[in-house]
């Protein structure tokens, strides 16, 4: 009768047992589908759909950083299954990968890594660095409008000089109204006969004479003798 009893106890207690052992292993059986961002400065934030009670959040010590490279490293709990992606900063290089699940890296708007794994601890171990930074289209742009305004301003200070340089040998030489009229339309035809000024003008001989006379006086034109006429042309040294 005592024997029966005993082992009615001895039943009764392992049964209690494996039912509180079945109770604490379904408790722990973590299960995960998680988002990993990770910003420029290193910073984590880890968020999605798990019964983990402790692991997603933001984090400032994930990450770690020697010269130009960066260390990811997580190392969590055993998960019956759990699925993860983590996002990188745009212009970021993967170096090396280590993880717990069979890894898919890619690329959408920024760099990623992706993986699955099941009955395993949740371990991710990225090391990666930041692309050195290219000019952009913005900058070729910008170096071409550069261009044309710096050759807009020297094709300016050409004409602004040229020009310049006619006022100065206005002022230099007091010339009157008609003696300017008749350099600047040198200027633009050298070598005219007197009589041809004379018609393009409409002036009285005698005053176009004395005007042209002037500024030979002056060494501005030279008067050459061809034939009957006088052809006026510029004095190239003044």
């Amino acid at each position: 009768m005592k024997n029966k009893f005993f082992k009615f106890v001895l039943f009764i207690f392992i049964l209690l047992l494996s039912v509180n052992f079945s109770l604490a292993s379904s408790e722990n059986e973590f299960y995960a589908d998680l988002l990993i961002n990770i910003n420029d400065r290193g910073d984590v934030v880890i968020s999605g759909l798990t019964n983990h009670p402790n692991i997603t959040g933001s984090y400032d010590d994930l990450t770690s950083k020697q010269g130009k490279y960066w260390v990811f490293n997580l190392s969590s709990d055993y998960f019956s299954s759990a699925l993860f992606k983590v996002s990188l900063p745009d212009g970021v290089v993967i170096n090396y990968v280590k993880s717990s699940a069979p890894i898919n890296i890619g690329y959408d708007d920024s760099p990623f890594v992706k993986g699955i794994l099941k009955d395993k601890v949740l371990e991710i171990f990225l090391q990666y660095h930041f692309e050195e930074s290219k000019p952009g289209k913005s900058y070729y742009l910008l170096f071409v409008f550069l261009g044309i305004f710096v050759l807009f301003i020297g094709f300016y200070l050409l004409y602004f000089v040229k020009n310049k340089k006619k006022k100065d040998v206005h002022v230099k030489f007091s010339l009157t109204e008609r003696q300017k009229n008749i350099l600047l339309f040198l200027e633009k035809k050298d070598g005219v006969s007197q009589s041809f000024l004379e018609k393009k003008f409409g002036w009285p001989k005698s005053s176009l004479s004395r005007n042209i006379d002037s500024l030979v006086r002056k060494g501005l034109v030279v008067k050459l003798n061809k034939g009957n006429s006088n052809v006026i042309v510029l004095n190239k040294q003044k």
